[in-house]
């Protein structure tokens, strides 16, 4: 299992020294803090856009692998553990924008950027292929929850304004991210020319290390204090919680090998650097979300290696 460890650990540990960099060059004031702002517009507006775009566009590929109970399992399990968090998380967090934060970053986790790779990894024949399947179902669903759920809580304070239904509705279909991965439906067999495939490739290859530096120049120390009563709760949750009970039902329903793996990263990924991201630009708690983001990025390590550590043992994956 060194190899699972070791896959585990080089697609986890270098997410987290690009946050401890951005940590550094904050601190050290080598960049200001309006680049980070824009880094940050950057990012959500443009180069995170593309890389899905991408992702859909030319690794999407249903051909001998769909399967209609897997794809309606992890809709399920996104909407379920969305509504469950929504009708439970109010009566424990009073402040909305931090309401809102913690939902979001419970139940969206960083697929696309980490789920992808470590499914290949693990299962080089089909792995991509199965992993693909899910991102038209699941990219669309955390961002168009998470315009929901940052819409109601948006703002300041305690009280929940009027949510704005037309507003709500605009800002689904003006989601960049949203958008990105109808476009990447539309291309999908559309053949690109090398020209536009290098540059968009070139921009796509952008968004992980601007983000996770632009998170981590953002990262407050005396802050986290301060919200431990949260981030904990928040990753014992999307982090340890979650993924058992997931996992637990998906083999009971018969789920084996690259399909149990991609929902058991699908909902023990550390939480998506696009819900800070998206926490900022929609004014909600994005030093609560950002720092959910850091910690479940360093606990992911640990705990999916430990998963799939376990998953293995007991005969529920086999490695190829």
């Amino acid at each position: 299992m060194l190899d699972s460890f070791m896959i585990c650990l080089n697609a986890v540990f270098p997410l987290v020294l690009l946050v401890v960099l951005g940590v550094v060059l904050s601190k050290t004031r080598f960049l200001s803090e309006e680049f980070f702002n824009q880094a940050d517009k950057l990012v959500f507006k443009v180069v995170l856009p593309v890389y899905i775009f991408t992702e859909v566009s030319a690794k999407y590929d249903s051909e001998g692998v769909f399967d209609l109970k897997f794809v309606i399992f992890c809709f399920a399990g996104i909407i379920g553990s969305f509504l469950i968090f929504s009708c439970v998380t109010p009566l424990f967090i009073k402040n909305k924008a931090s309401c809102g934060a913690f939902i979001q970053s419970v139940y969206r986790g960083n697929y696309a950027i980490l789920g992808l790779p470590l499914a290949e990894s693990f299962f080089p024949a089909n792995g991509l292929a199965v992993g693909a399947l899910i991102m038209p179902v699941a990219i669309p669903l955390f961002n168009v929850l998470a315009v929901i759920i940052l819409t109601v809580n948006s703002g300041e304070g305690e009280t929940r304004a009027k949510v704005d239904v037309k507003k709500m509705i605009f800002d689904i279909v003006t989601n960049p991210l949203i958008i990105a991965v109808f476009a990447g439906f539309l291309f999908m067999h559309i053949p690109m020319p090398v020209l536009a495939a290098d540059f968009l490739g070139r921009l796509a290859k952008m968004s992980t290390p601007l983000a996770l530096i632009s998170l981590g120049a953002c990262f407050r120390f005396d802050s986290l204090v301060s919200k431990l009563k949260y981030t904990i709760p928040a990753v014992a949750i999307r982090m340890v919680v979650m993924p058992i009970i997931i996992t637990a039902i998906a083999i009971a329903l018969g789920m084996r090998d690259v399909q149990l793996l991609v929902i058991f990263v699908l909902f023990s990924a550390p939480s998506a650097v696009s819900s800070y991201i998206m926490a900022k630009r929609m004014n909600s708690d994005h030093e609560l979300a950002g720092q959910i983001v850091v910690l479940t990025t360093v606990t992911a390590a640990f705990t999916i290696f430990a998963g799939s550590f376990l998953l293995n043992l007991m005969g529920y994956i086999s490695f190829v």
